[in-house]
């Protein structure tokens, strides 16, 4: 990848303490020179309620709110395609499914019908009535990096603007040792809309060592356009992408 290169339309932060553009600016800001590495202390998760409730109800946590981040970024703005990004996706309901059966216990319809990687954007397309190209995707802890070169590649063709939500939802403990880092533990989805243009420049840094991440990279470019500066690095394990941002 030489360098990547477009216009950030608008994106919203649905995660704890992190909702509001001001509580943004003053965790991101309080961490300068340095970007924050970890996430605001004791706040608390508000949903928007976009969702109907009898819909959200059947929904997992990190999957309601991908959806809701996708409603509320789209709102007044149509996007050519959607890419929904999480690394661990349903895991949970199929760790469900598995004890189910291995206690000769009946599976939920419910787990069974939602348990797919592309439930949450499925329910969008239901929910908004949308009929564009999607695509649900996971690559370990470079998943958002992933869906960012993805998103480029298709506004290199004739797609004006293409929309990212990168979500996750609470782990199961059981899992964690199987990582080589512990997954976030957090729910919390944050939703971008792309466009042709070159307000923002990214490179991919260096090749580094594996290293454990703090937070989940999309929520590390929240943290770099809230601060302010011109320029900030997004750290997968494995991958670094340098933003240059046009002030």
């Amino acid at each position: 990848m030489s360098m990547m290169r477009f216009n950030l339309v608008r994106h919203v932060v649905l995660a704890p303490g992190l909702v509001a553009r001001e509580d943004r600016e003053t965790w991101a800001k309080a961490s300068l020179p340095d970007m924050p590495t970890a996430w605001p202390a004791e706040a608390s998760l508000v949903y928007t309620k976009r969702l109907p409730m009898m819909k959200a109800r059947r929904m997992s946590g990190g999957a309601r709110l991908a959806c809701e981040a996708a409603l509320a970024v789209s709102e007044d703005c149509s996007v050519d395609a959607w890419i929904f990004a999480s690394r661990h996706g349903e895991t949970a309901r199929g760790i469900k499914i598995i004890e189910s059966l291995t206690n000769d216990q009946p599976v939920s319809p419910t787990d069974f019908m939602m348990s797919v990687h592309n439930a949450a954007v499925g329910m969008l397309t239901i929910e908004a009535g949308i009929q564009v190209p999607t695509t649900s995707m996971a690559a370990g802890a470079e998943t958002f990096h992933m869906a960012l070169l993805e998103a480029y590649a298709m506004l290199a063709t004739d797609m004006t603007r293409v929309g990212i939500v990168d979500f996750e939802g609470k782990f199961d403990d059981r899992l964690a040792k199987s990582f080589s880092e512990a997954p976030v533990n957090t729910t919390y989805a944050t939703a971008w809309i792309l466009e042709k243009g070159d307000a923002l420049q990214v490179t991919r840094g260096a090749e580094c060592a594996p290293m454990k991440t703090m937070l989940p990279t999309s929520i590390q470019l929240a943290a770099g356009l809230a601060s302010g500066v011109a320029y900030f690095v997004t750290k997968g394990e494995a991958t670094h992408f340098n933003w240059k941002v046009a002030l």
